[in-house]
């Protein structure tokens, strides 16, 4: 028996709902969970103040200070309501430059590396909408309001599925999630075994 005290983003979506967390439960019924929701700078300073054991973070932050293991790297998808058009017809992805004159909704989190992206590309981005949590983001284009980019594991498509969505085909326009435990404190076997189970689905 035991409480595991985890601090998570909100773009973690999907992934810490993997299946593997189900089965972690099911053989570890004593177990209870604390869940804190912040973005990644709010992370990192509960785990090292000692609030949690384990954070599950987005690239990129400084990594030093921690044990690190990396999720797969993903793209940045847009996603819309079916009612708005399709910015890319026919196709499953689309390019940067078909994002010119969309309204979009943008994780503040992004915000930099998508502008100098955008500059690279001599775009000028048609920002409807900045906000500090990705579940917000996603709420605002379920609505129709405009186009939302958010990396590819913050959407459940069980939980929106009116949301379309398109990958971003542009290499600098990646994230990770990042799953990190401080150097040099102790873990205990509990925390281990969830790390496992988040980072090796298929073990």
């Amino acid at each position: 028996r035991g409480t595991l005290s985890i601090g998570t983003v909100s773009s973690s979506g999907s992934v810490i709902l993997r299946p593997a967390l189900r089965q972690f439960h099911d053989s570890h019924r004593g177990i209870r969970f604390e869940i804190y929701d912040g973005n990644t700078f709010r992370v990192l300073d509960m785990l090292g103040k000692g609030l949690i054991e384990i954070g599950i973070v987005r690239t990129p932050f400084k990594q030093d200070a921690f044990d690190c293991t990396l999720l797969p790297e993903e793209p940045m998808v847009l996603a819309y309501a079916d009612t708005l058009a399709d910015p890319s017809p026919g196709q499953t992805s689309l390019t940067i430059e078909q994002l010119q004159g969309l309204p979009l909704i943008l994780y503040r989190r992004f915000d930099q590396l998508f502008h100098d992206v955008c500059e690279a590309h001599n775009l000028t981005p048609n920002l409807l909408c900045r906000n500090d949590d990705a579940r917000t983001t996603l709420l605002w284009a379920e609505t129709g309001l405009g186009y939302a980019v958010v990396p590819a594991s913050a959407i459940s498509p069980a939980r929106l599925p009116q949301l379309q969505t398109k990958a971003i085909d542009e290499p600098r326009l990646r994230t990770q999630l990042a799953v990190i435990t401080p150097k040099h404190r102790y873990l205990s076997s509990i925390a281990r075994q969830f790390i496992d189970a988040l980072t090796n689905p298929e073990a």
